[in-house]
Order: C-alpha cells, then structure tokens, then sequence
C-alpha cells in the first residue's frame, strides 16, 4: 500500500469515528504517522484528498453490482443490496463519507460529486427494479424510482442502526430483512 492509499484509508477510518466533518489534516496525519505537510504534498488540499476518497468508496460501491449472468434481476438485488450492507459494514467510513451528507455544506464541489453518486446508484437501482417488473417477478404498476428509493432507505436505516447501538453483526440481517418486507409488497 503506497503513501495516498495510506491516507485515502485513514480518511475512512476517521470518517467512520467522527463523521466526514471530523476528518483534519491533523487527525490523518497522526493516523498515517506523516506531517501535515506530507498529507498536502500528496493531496493539494482536503477537499482534493476527500474527493479522491468519495471516487474510490463510489467505485468501490458500484463494482458490487453484479453482472446479468444466469441470475435473475431480483436475485442481482439481492445480492446486490447483501453486498452492499456487507461492504458499509466493514467500512462504516464509506458509509459516513457516501451517505450521511455531511460534506455537502463544507464543499460545493463535493456535494456535486455526492449528488453524482447518489443518482448513480438510484439509476442502476432502478434499472434492476425496471428488469424485475420485465421478468414478471414484481407488479407490473412498481413505481421503479420510489422502490429504489425504499431499498437505499433499508440500507440507510440498518446502518444507521448500527452506529446508534454499535452492533455490527445486525447490520446485514436487519437491511436485508427490511428490503425483503419493502420488495414483498411488489412481488407478484
């Protein structure tokens, strides 16, 4: 792992500690063991540095999506959704960094790329909703966008579950139990 992989991985770290709005030059580098200075000669700034992270947690979050193959688009959900709550687990930085939205008031630029983001993954949400209702496998009268909505709601809430009880090994049951009563009312 190089020096701004080392840095990109303790803004995730302090991320999950103290929220996006906790991450400091000084905080990173006392995580890394570098000067402030070492931090800005990789990264120009914070906001650079934060960006370069938001960019690897979204392709992070976007490779999890799983390819058509043999698999039906509501086992892709599925799968899909078990992966992501997995992921947000591991790395509640991602987590705090992607969703909370705390970065949004700091950083126009930031914000944009948090929007960005957010739509990303509601389209390829509802993409694989679209695919579902093609497949017969969820009514035909599914709202794709307020379906989406609701399972990115599911994630939201599991993991913000977990910060609040501190109880990680519910994260994935609870998000996944509750997709699964979201999901039912559509089903076929």
């Amino acid at each position: 792992m190089g020096r701004k992989d080392e840095i990109r991985a303790a803004v995730v770290r302090i991320a999950a500690e103290f929220g996006a709005r906790g991450v400091t030059t000084s905080r990173i580098a006392a995580e890394v063991g570098v000067s402030d200075a070492a931090v800005f000669k990789h990264y120009g700034s914070i906001e650079m540095l934060i960006g370069a992270t938001l960019d690897e947690a979204s392709r992070t979050v976007l490779d999890l999506l799983p390819d058509p193959g043999k698999r039906t688009a509501l086992e892709r959900i599925a799968s899909f959704l078990q992966s992501l709550l997995d992921l947000l687990d591991a790395r509640p930085g991602y987590y705090r960094l992607l969703f909370q939205g705390d970065l949004v008031a700091d950083s126009r630029r930031l914000a944009g790329k948090l929007e960005l983001i957010a739509l990303r993954l509601q389209a390829e949400m509802k993409n694989l909703v679209l695919e579902t209702v093609g497949e017969g496998a969820l009514r035909a009268d599914t709202d794709p966008d307020r379906l989406a909505m609701a399972l990115f709601g599911c994630v939201h809430a599991a993991c913000s579950a977990r910060m609040l009880t501190g109880r990680p090994e519910s994260v994935r049951q609870a998000g996944m139990a509750m997709a699964r009563l979201t999901i039912q009312g559509s089903l076929t």
